[in-house]
């Protein structure tokens, strides 16, 4: 007998008589025809399956190594999500019966505010810290001071302040790239002193003549350095320093009985103009308090023309002085940006400031080159203090 494979379901065929001639056969397994030569019998045949069929039966060869990156990617991302959840986990009190530390009153944290009484949005208080508020004294101790702060003002009396006004511009990096990193760096430091006397008063409003005596300082900015001093003459000065257009020009401040200055007016009676009111106003050592002392976790709000003035107690420094916090801004568009943050150290036996420091930033109105689509930020740190 003859054995032939039968090309569909490779099953053997088996004939009994040797074939001589091409013969269609039908194959008794799959019913399915093929075509038979003479001479092509292969007594005891194996099944023989054909290309397609055994790709379609292999398995891929790459299966499994995409099932092992896709393993893998899981793995790795269900670890950075224990991590980060870990990171950002409460560490559990282990001892609750251990009382709670109290926190210094400088670090303690105002109530939020979330808007003003008339609808608007509210500036937020910054952590009591010495870089938000320059000067911040340690050791404050809360509570009252011993007398209730009033000023002292008395005819006759004369005060001699000295100060420092810093500021400071840079554009980093990040927004002119690397190869642009001395493009502007810009610093002015000021040194002067201040006389204030008091003339009279006048049913509660003190008349006080004020004059800056002297004011030196340097100045460095791209194109160069430049140092002055006014004791070298009013030439020397720089043209465009708003303080140089008042050194030894007096001024009168009349003083409200809480401290708010309520006018500016030159020695011949004629009141400041609009160009050198703030300049005056800057460097005058007279800051509004308030009546009564709120608590330290308490702020006190007044007006002072457009700018609202939010004022908080911290409590006495190591000398007994009282110690304020003040935030300032236009009830316009109050905004962190625009907010100058202040520091009163009031001598409460004297009454008068002892020591005002403020800080403030803004990008807008600082006469600085806008480079390319950036404009630099001006930080301005100021420091008043008694001297005599």
């Amino acid at each position: 007998m003859n054995t032939f494979s039968c090309p569909h379901c490779s099953r053997p065929v088996q004939f009994a008589r040797r074939v001589t001639a091409a013969v269609t056969v039908r194959c008794p397994h799959c019913m399915r025809t093929f075509r038979v030569e003479p001479g092509k019998a292969t007594p005891h045949a194996s099944p023989v399956r054909n290309f397609r069929q055994r790709q379609l039966r292999r398995p891929p060869q790459f299966l499994p190594l995409i099932l092992g990156a896709v393993a893998t990617l899981l793995a790795v991302v269900l670890l950075l999500w224990l991590f980060r959840a870990a990171a950002h986990r409460t560490p559990e009190v282990t001892d609750r019966t251990a009382p709670a530390q109290p926190q210094p009153a400088a670090q303690r944290q105002p109530p939020p505010r979330e808007a003003e009484p008339d609808g608007s949005k509210a500036v937020r208080w910054p952590p009591l810290t010495p870089e938000n508020f320059p000067g911040l004294p340690s050791g404050i101790v809360a509570g009252p001071p011993a007398v209730q702060p009033k000023w002292g003002f008395a005819p006759g009396q004369r005060y001699l302040y000295a100060g420092r006004i810093e500021a400071s511009a840079a554009l980093s990096p990040i927004d002119l790239g690397r190869t642009a990193r001395n493009v502007l760096q810009f610093s002015d430091r000021k040194e002067l002193q201040i006389e204030l006397q008091c003339e009279r008063e006048d049913a509660g409003v003190f008349l006080i003549r004020c004059e800056l005596k002297r004011l030196s300082g340097s100045m460095k900015a791209p194109s160069g350095r430049l140092e002055y001093d006014s004791r070298d003459g009013p030439g020397f000065l720089p043209p465009d320093e708003p303080l140089a257009k008042v050194v030894r020009r007096p001024w009168l401040a009349r003083v409200a009985a809480r401290g708010e200055l309520l006018r500016l007016e030159w020695t011949d009676g004629t009141l400041v103009e609009a160009t050198h009111e703030p300049t005056l106003r800057s460097i005058t050592p007279v800051v509004a308090l308030p009546e009564q002392l709120p608590h330290h976790e308490a702020e006190v709000e007044q007006r002072e023309g457009t700018l609202v003035c939010r004022t908080r107690y911290l409590g006495t420094d190591p000398a007994g002085n009282a110690v304020f916090a003040q935030l300032r801004y236009p009830s316009e568009a109050p905004s962190a940006e625009n907010t100058e943050r202040v520091l009163v150290v009031f001598d409460v036996q004297l009454g008068v400031v002892r020591a005002l420091h403020s800080v403030s930033s803004r990008r807008t109105g600082t006469g600085l080159p806008r480079v390319g689509r950036f404009r630099p930020t001006l930080r301005t740190v100021k420091h008043l203090w008694l001297v005599r």
